[in-house]
């Protein structure tokens, strides 16, 4: 409420300054950090949205349209059958291979809490690339080197052979070690018996 009785300029100037630390922390912009004036405009290209808990943010498999900045509150990364494998936080942000590939989400986000978060979208980002053709070189450089490592983990992951079944007894393990002294007992106990 106190922001929107607030002069155009100063609404856009508090705007800047309180969202551009978290879009110069995402990797995708780190050789853009320092330059003003592409950072002010992305974070003009910011939407505020608000998650209920236990909303879904994205579902995996769906289409990715946007990146998202976790301004407040917590969200969980869920695994297929619903168990939490990560929790982003405030400050935290994600989505961005979205901005510049037509990719697929990866996983499933839910809010865990109430969360107050800003949106890039995919036509956003591209417009403001368009403006700074140098920059976007860079990201675009970024991007293709994240992009590769995700694609590179997949299929890793597809290959990846199946674990061999761990040895009974291992070494500096006392319970399988007291089995084998056991063993070797009994054994003695068999030679004594065949004279051996």
């Amino acid at each position: 409420k106190v922001l929107d009785d607030l002069p155009p300029y100063l609404k856009n100037r508090l705007c800047v300054i309180m969202n551009s630390e978290i879009v110069k922390k995402v990797p995708l912009f780190q050789g853009c950090k320092d330059d003003v004036d592409f950072i002010n405009e992305l974070v003009h290209c910011l939407k505020p949205r608000v998650s209920m808990p236990n909303s879904y943010v994205v579902r995996k498999g769906e289409q990715g349209e946007e990146m998202f900045f976790i301004s407040r509150g917590e969200l969980n990364v869920v695994s297929d059958d619903d168990k939490v494998v990560f929790t982003l936080k405030e400050g935290g942000f994600f989505g961005e291979i979205a901005l510049l590939y037509d990719t697929k989400r990866t996983a499933s986000i839910v809010a865990r809490t109430y969360c107050d978060m800003f949106v890039l979208t995919k036509d956003d980002f591209k417009k403001v690339l368009k403006k700074f053709p140098l920059q976007s070189k860079g990201i675009k450089e970024i991007a293709r080197e994240r992009f590769q490592a995700i694609v590179d983990k997949d299929k890793d992951k597809d290959k990846a052979p199946e674990p061999e079944p761990e040895p009974a007894a291992k070494e500096g393990d006392e319970e399988d070690a007291g089995a084998d002294q056991a063993e070797d007992g009994d054994k003695d106990k068999d030679k004594d018996k065949d004279g051996g």
